[in-house]
């Protein structure tokens, strides 16, 4: 009994005594631009959009510095919105929570509306990740001009998502462009939001897409479609998430 005693003190005492796990606290932040509903990340924006400067919780204190003149700020986060073509520099000085100064540095480009279109604008031949085999095309187009002067920066859809959708009937202050058969979107420079939770034709579809520029550009969509099997049945509106991931053809 002694013996058994003694094991146990001595187990104890070997878990208390054993190193605590060393955490490696890595500060980051991200930048983000407001697209429809929602906020994405993306390192090249348009004027006049809204962009969410966020440290990570790695941060205890913060002291951002921003742009030329100079703007400083000392919360977690912050938005701002830029009038014209730039190149901002971002920097955040802060105390992790290991209590180490750390320092990061990003850059913002900041174009204008008109002055580039959007990398986005192109054909993606993928797959939703769901069933990697039954493979399609979603391709994004910009719709610019005198045929369409209620759009003074111009306009993006997305196109074949959901797969095989279409519809020239759209109306556009009262007139009718048939060659749109795609879907109107919310665009920034590399993000793009839709949203047809309305519409049953689309399968009440809303998404988020992204480009991931490389050596082959790849299109990132998650979205959401009606279980249209279930609405059939009894009209009942359920929704399944998707990713298509397709890379530029």
């Amino acid at each position: 009994m002694i013996f058994f005693l003694s094991c146990i003190i001595l187990i104890s005492c070997n878990k208390d005594d054993a190193p605590l796990p060393i955490i490696n606290y890595k500060g980051d932040f991200t930048i983000l631009e407001e697209v429809g509903d929602t906020l994405l990340p993306t390192d090249t924006c348009y004027a006049y959009r809204r962009i969410r400067f966020n440290a990570s919780k790695d941060f205890i204190t913060f002291n951002w510095v921003v742009g030329d003149p100079i703007n400083t700020f000392s919360t977690r986060s912050f938005d701002l919105a830029f009038s014209g073509s730039n190149k901002i520099n971002v920097k955040l000085n802060g105390l992790l929570r290991d209590k180490k100064d750390t320092s990061i540095s990003k850059t913002l480009v900041i174009y204008q509306p008109r002055e580039l279109t959007s990398p986005l604008v192109g054909s993606y031949l993928g797959s939703n990740t769901d069933n990697l085999k039954d493979t399609f095309t979603v391709s994004i187009r910009y719709w610019f001009g005198s045929r369409y002067p209620w759009w003074s920066d111009g306009a993006y859809s997305i196109d074949n998502l959901p797969k095989n959708y279409r519809d020239t009937t759209q109306n556009f202050n009262e007139y009718y462009r048939p060659e749109i058969e795609g879907i109107v979107s919310s665009t920034g420079y590399k993000n793009l939001f839709f949203d047809k939770t309305a519409n049953i034709p689309a399968q009440g579809i809303k998404g988020y897409a992204s480009l991931h520029r490389g050596i082959r550009d790849t299109l990132i969509v998650n979205y959401t479609v009606l279980d249209m099997q279930k609405y059939n049945l009894d009209n009942s509106l359920v929704t399944i998430k998707k990713q298509f991931v397709g890379i530029k053809k």
